[in-house]
């Protein structure tokens, strides 16, 4: 039988053997974030836009889509010149900077209600070459004001849903798993993570302003070129909120769908095709995927 000693020794070789690993993994998780953000702050310093330095979560995973996957690049180059864009949930405006970047002359409509991100949009807008116009509104199926949980370390999470728990071990496990499947570093990168959010990812209650959808396009007139929805929670409702008339002056709509919803992406794909349009899906067996619809032109 081991002496009391011996197992005292033990069990302290243990612990500290614990505490050790934990904290080498913390400061490689560390080194390892900032090395991979690092591209999307020097973006934005070379564009000389304005963004909140505690929200480089969001800003790397909205840059990375935007400029490293290039998730909107095609549609974008098919438009035609002087094309008229509506920009649903433009956040800091780095799609839009996106449209000045890959279309002749556009003009792009940009709808962000928080009003601490639209302060940034707003800003941004003034150093992009274009006609960039900033509207401190959401969008749905009337006039109100609401309460939304707001993320500031996290902004492109902030949602009008109640299910953040959810939704961020989802976030989670996809981020993770688009940097690295190793079954030593994705198990400690999740566990980094939830620890990040439990500390860090507090929620603020922010009211912000929602106008109808209906209302705010015809304000814009004429034929609207492309449709981008990335709202977080709300795009089911804001295609809802289209009317026949509304879609029949869309040529294409660009939705990022929240996937492991049920039903959403199969509501929303039969809301279009009974309109008329041709969808098709991207990165569908991902939590997040994408619907484009295009409308189909009757000569």
């Amino acid at each position: 039988m081991r002496s009391p000693i011996v197992v005292l020794i033990t069990c302290s070789s243990i612990i500290a053997f614990i505490v050790t690993i934990t904290l080498v993994s913390m400061v490689c998780g560390i080194l390892w974030w900032n090395r991979i953000t690092c591209p999307s702050i020097e973006f934005m310093k070379s564009k000389g836009f304005k963004f909140d330095k505690r929200d480089k979560l969001s800003l790397y995973s909205v840059w990375k889509e935007i400029y490293v996957d290039h998730e909107y690049d095609q549609a974008l180059r098919d438009l035609p010149p002087e094309p008229v864009i509506v920009d649903v949930g433009a956040n800091i405006g780095l799609f839009a900077a996106r449209c000045t970047e890959l279309c002749k002359n556009p003009t792009v409509y940009c709808y962000e209600p928080v009003p601490e991100i639209f302060s940034l949009l707003h800003y941004n807008a003034g150093k992009m070459g274009g006609n960039i116009k900033p509207y401190p509104v959401g969008v749905g199926d009337r006039n109100y004001s609401t309460t939304i949980q707001y993320f500031p370390r996290a902004s492109a999470m902030s949602t009008g849903c109640d299910d953040t728990d959810d939704k961020f071990e989802v976030g989670i496990v996809h981020q993770v798993n688009n940097y690295t499947t190793s079954p030593i570093l994705a198990p400690i990168l999740r566990a980094l993570f939830r620890l990040y959010i439990n500390a860090k990812l507090q929620p603020e209650k922010v009211q912000i302003r929602i106008e109808s959808f209906t209302k705010i396009l015809s304000n814009i007139k004429g034929e609207i070129d492309l449709v981008k929805i990335d709202c977080e929670c709300c795009e089911l409702s804001a295609v809802k909120a289209l009317s026949a008339e509304d879609l029949a002056r869309i040529n294409t709509v660009f939705i990022e769908v929240e996937n492991y919803r049920t039903n959403w992406r199969q509501e929303i794909t039969e809301i279009f095709e009974k309109n008329n349009f041709k969808v098709r899906i991207e990165n569908e067996s991902k939590p997040w995927c994408d619907i484009i619809a295009n409308r189909i032109k009757v000569d």
